[in-house]
């Protein structure tokens, strides 16, 4: 189950419980298809939305907002006059506690809030440690196996002295752990490996994944009964609410 899939699970399960259905729309973060969504929820007379936007809709948000449709954002957080439900994440600190001063981060496209806001928190505590940023980013698919390997190896050709990787999913971790083994590099005497979103897969590997895991469950929980409270509140000011939740670190083998 991916961290997407639980918070489903979690928006699923409270929404029910409080007397609402469910639509689902997967816009594979494509704005076109983003937009074209949600126009088709706004004339189909849906009560509220909650989207983990590409940020390239936000004009759009507002308008079905003021409409009278609730709207709140999940995970990326885009538009500072909507709520949203998001979570933090800090690994920086760990690595160098463990004696790291090489740490690499394989991110994502910047456009999206989500790998925007990593790479803030990345390079404001890589400065306050006196390290230099070394960041990777591929412009193939992001949450796949190949993208995590192929970032890894940019890294590993890039910075001989490389000692730590900084993934922003598990999956990217996965292909990482790939390409060092591929190296004969070990983990994590030789590289250590943490996951920002962590799942609980990161604990059925080879070798396992240290990770920071979000309670994406319990978020998709909030972010429902959030939308609900608008939903059943309408007519009356709504106060905009940027709810952060704190992950959990995952020590695992990789570290």
């Amino acid at each position: 189950m991916t961290i997407f899939a639980e918070i489903l699970q979690g928006i699923e399960e409270q929404a029910r419980y409080l007397g609402y259905s469910i639509l689902i729309c997967n816009t594979e973060d494509d704005p076109e298809t983003e937009r074209e969504c949600l126009n088709r929820l706004r004339n189909g007379f849906v009560d509220g939305i909650i989207i983990a936007g590409t940020g390239k809709c936000g004009r759009l948000l507002r308008d079905i907002q003021v409409s009278g449709i609730a709207v709140i954002q999940i995970i990326r957080k885009q538009e500072k006059n909507i709520s949203s439900v998001v979570a933090d994440y800090e690994a920086v600190q760990y690595l160098a506690d463990k004696g790291c001063r090489e740490i690499g981060f394989i991110n994502g496209p910047m456009s999206l809030a989500t790998y925007h806001d990593r790479y803030q928190g990345y390079r404001k505590a890589i400065h306050e440690k006196g390290l230099k940023e070394i960041c990777s980013e591929s412009m193939i698919p992001t949450n796949t196996f190949e993208y995590g390997f192929q970032c890894a190896e940019e890294l590993l050709d890039s910075n001989f002295a490389l000692d730590a990787m900084i993934v922003a999913v598990d999956i990217q971790g996965i292909g990482a752990i790939r390409a060092l083994k591929e190296r004969g590099l070990l983990i994590p005497d030789d590289m250590k490996l943490v996951s920002l979103t962590g799942h609980s897969i990161g604990g059925m590997l080879e070798t396992t994944m240290t990770s920071m895991e979000i309670p994406a469950h319990e978020m998709g929980r909030k972010a429902a009964g959030m939308v609900v409270e608008a939903v059943e509140t309408k007519g009356r000011p709504q106060d905009i609410s940027h709810l952060v939740f704190d992950p959990v670190l995952i020590e695992r083998e990789s570290s």
